[in-house]
């Protein structure tokens, strides 16, 4: 007799459906798993067999098939313990046969029967509502997760046991609630703890109204990665659409998702001497790297030119185009990569330059080689430089802590609005709008046309330079609430692509 099972597993950061198949045969012992069924698959026959005798399963001397399709597809990892265990009881006649009907079964089993959490459960769980699964089976502690996916049953047993009662009608399984963060701690980050730095802020606050890429340069302890860390605190919540391809993304990496629950936005802040896979993608199992964990959120490179070369210029695509292309040995993969960018820098090697009170010795050959760390290419995907200087005293002693986040949010979250109304209530930030409708969405009075004119023959502007001169005017008109883009707009979007000395 054959029995089919329905599963789950990743190619990447995507799910895809895999059917167990298992047929038993009177013969000499023997457990066979075919179908590219790789490490933890593989050993998986010991916990089965162990897993269904602590369950009170037993059987003869019999000859065991498995076969995991499509079978040209390399499967990884322990989650299809659980459908190969109930492919096996299915087979001998143990379950009604009906009873896995428009079901998908997912779990690690232990050698006691137990069932132990699996990576992806909210991934997999919206990938079986978008495809008409009626009910997923997951370990009880994996299917709290999944009670933020509406549209499926979710059943979530602790052993073997519970589940083979529950589909033999004896008992019901159910999934416990999702536990999210009810309330912040008390020493939460704030905007208004940063004093002084007015234009730094304010090109901050078009940056996170328009989700443009900003490079923050100046000398040591001043405020740069001070402000950096603030700046998801005055960003809006995540919109659903956006949310669940975050939360999606974050199951199958294996993170937490307890904070992002609550809608805030991902931010990253890898250390300079993370690996290239670490950033972009890859390895044994497939892990999305720090740039698709940052989608819909930011990415912090601190000390922007302590990271290897490599890494920088993989920026280039998901900076450009929002997504980052991956070809590896198991496929070609396309993952999303839509982040804010904050990259900060020293003006120079020492970090002296740019302190009056310090002297700075570094060569024109190191400070060259510091500064071209980050290339051109890169710098000209970058929408705004910001050279910032130390603060007076009286900025740092100041009593007047200015706006907070919650005054600064509000006012990103109208900006946010007049963008999505422009689209039809589409989510599409001024940073990635089309090149072919970016003269109508930028209609310019006759001054501010002379004004980038003098911009791109006097400065030589590039095309993209320019593109990128006019999404932030874009964004800083949406912010004045104005229609047609002014000449004081395009200043001040010149001042952010021009100002910086550091190159």
């Amino acid at each position: 007799m054959i029995s089919r099972v329905y599963g789950a597993t990743f190619l990447g950061i995507d799910p895809f459906l895999v059917t167990v198949e298992t047929d038993i045969e009177r013969g000499l012992p023997k457990f066979d798993i075919v179908g590219l069924a790789h490490g933890a698959i593989q050993e998986g026959k010991n916990r089965i067999v162990s897993a269904l005798r602590s369950s009170g399963i037993q059987w003869g001397p019999k000859k065991i098939t498995v076969n995991l399709a499509p079978a040209s597809i390399k499967k990884e990892g322990a989650s299809l313990d659980v459908p190969i265990a109930l492919g096996l009881v299915s087979a001998l006649g143990l379950i009604p046969p009906d009873s896995l009907q428009k079901k998908i079964a997912l779990g690690e089993l232990s050698l006691d029967g137990s069932l132990r959490p699996i990576r992806g459960a909210l991934a997999l769980t919206d990938f079986a509502a978008k495809n008409g699964w009626e009910q997923i089976i997951l370990p009880s502690s994996s299917a709290c997760e999944t009670s933020l996916i509406p549209g499926i049953s979710v059943v979530g047993p602790s052993t073997f046991g519970d589940l083979l009662g529950h589909l033999r009608g004896e008992r019901i399984c159910s999934s416990p609630p999702f536990k999210n963060i009810e309330s912040h701690p008390t020493n939460v980050l704030d905007w208004s703890q940063v004093n002084g730095q007015k234009i730094a802020k304010r090109a901050l606050e078009i940056a996170a109204a328009g989700q443009h890429n900003i490079l923050l340069s100046g000398p040591p302890g001043i405020g740069k990665t001070l402000l950096a860390k603030r700046l998801p605190t005055i960003l809006p919540k995540l919109g659903d659409s956006c949310l669940r391809d975050v939360l999606r993304i974050h199951s199958a990496a294996g993170l937490d998702l307890s904070r992002l629950a609550i809608g805030l936005a991902p931010f990253r802040a890898p250390h300079h001497h993370a690996s290239l896979a670490g950033m972009v993608g890859g390895g044994r199992p497939f892990r999305p790297g720090e740039f698709t964990l940052a989608h819909h959120g930011v990415l912090l490179l601190d000390e922007t030119p302590e990271f290897r070369r490599d890494i920088l210029e993989a920026l280039r695509e998901p900076l450009e185009e929002g997504w980052i292309t991956l070809s590896r040995v198991d496929g070609t993969f396309r993952l999303p990569a839509q982040f804010l960018f904050v990259g900060t820098m020293n003006l120079c090697p020492c970090g002296a330059l740019g302190d009056p009170q310090k002297t700075c010795f570094c060569t024109p050959q190191a400070l060259q080689k510091y500064r071209h760390k980050i290339s051109t290419p890169i710098r000209d995907r970058i929408d705004m430089m910001i050279e910032m200087s130390c603060p007076l005293w009286s900025e740092v002693w100041s009593q007047n802590k200015g706006e907070d986040s919650a005054t600064v949010q509000e006012k990103i979250v109208e900006a946010r609005k007049v963008q999505a109304q422009r689209h039809g209530n589409q989510p599409l930030w001024n940073s990635y709008l089309p090149t072919e409708t970016l003269r109508e969405i930028c209609q310019l009075d006759s001054q501010a046309e002379k004004t980038l004119k003098v911009a791109v023959e006097k400065w030589g502007l590039s095309v993209r330079g320019l593109n990128k001169v006019l999404k932030v005017a874009r964004t800083i008109a949406d912010l004045d609430v104005q229609q047609k883009l002014l000449s004081s707009h395009i200043a001040e979007a010149l001042q952010y692509r021009l100002w910086s000395t550091a190159f």
